[in-house]
């Protein structure tokens, strides 16, 4: 059941990470000009961020761990997705 419970929470967050990047995606694709490769870093790590994330979790040999992990990684993006990330990457580039 642990296990269910796991992957049904971690696949919930890839579903909300692909509906709100599909917006962001849909909201560059409609303003005027190209979409620069800060942009598309803007797109893809967040993907990127929960692959590793959940790769570290399934490394987990306990659920305890692999669930401190999966909160760890929720907050972790909704920051990112929040706009916490595109500063960061309006400051390197």
């Amino acid at each position: 059941m642990n296990q269910f419970i796991f992957k049904s929470l971690n696949y919930l967050v890839l579903i909300i990470l692909i509906v709100f990047n599909s917006f962001v995606f849909i909201a560059y694709s409609i303003g005027e000009g190209a979409i620069l490769w800060s942009d598309w870093l803007l797109l893809i790590l967040p993907f990127i961020l929960w692959g590793a994330f959940y790769y570290v979790q399934k490394k987990q040999r306990t659920y305890k761990m692999a669930y401190i992990w999966f909160f760890i990684m929720v907050i972790l993006l909704y920051f990112w997705e929040s706009g916490s990330g595109a500063l960061l990457i309006r400051h390197l580039s």
